[in-house]
């Protein structure tokens, strides 16, 4: 929830997530054999638990918002931003961030869907239709935070959304090589 307060209301809170601190460069990677794992042995059991101990370690540390109390009250600019992968110490690759190229690190793929406010509630069923058909099968989506929803009004602009929806912005593991991941050729 994002609420205005007067400026001077005092808070330092600061959101600093965890996934886009740098990390040590030999835990991204051993990271990255683990996927690679799992998505050989198609094991869903051992997705699952590995997400699960995941999303419970990022919520033990709030996501990496820091304050000094509740509830969360600092500059929009400490609170909107999300991450300290930018301002990282150079070191020669001990640390780095999850997706910088020079590494064997974190590999994903992002897809959106934008779903006309109208069809959401049939969307969201579907999906729990699926999950009841498999309930293991959005595991890999866990593992990169869940399903990110946003709302998103409609707009004349160029690309804009010709009816108020609500996005779905799903991020998930794939392979590097797997040949159906998007590639591009200069």
């Amino acid at each position: 929830m994002d609420d205005r307060v007067p400026f001077n209301t005092s808070g330092d809170g600061l959101f600093d997530f965890f996934p886009f601190r740098p990390q040590l460069s030999t835990a991204l990677a051993v990271n990255r054999l683990v996927e690679e794992s799992e998505e050989a042995s198609a094991d869903a059991n051992r997705r699952c638990v590995r997400t699960e101990e995941t999303s419970s370690f990022l919520f033990s540390i709030s996501y990496g918002v820091t304050n000094n109390g509740y509830p969360v009250i600092g500059s929009q600019d400490r609170m909107m931003s999300s991450g300290s992968c930018l301002d990282s110490i150079q070191d020669g690759l001990i640390t780095a961030c999850p997706w910088d190229p020079r590494i064997n690190g974190e590999f994903f793929l992002q897809t959106t869907l934008s779903i006309p406010l109208t069809h959401v509630k049939d969307f969201i069923n579907d999906i729990k239709a699926l999950v009841k058909i498999e309930p293991k099968s959005l595991c890999v989506l866990e593992g990169s935070n869940g399903i990110l929803m946003r709302y998103v009004t409609s707009s004349p602009a160029f690309l804009g959304k010709e009816k108020k929806a609500l996005d779905f912005d799903l991020t998930y593991y794939r392979s590097k090589d797997d040949p159906l991941t998007p590639r591009a050729s200069l």
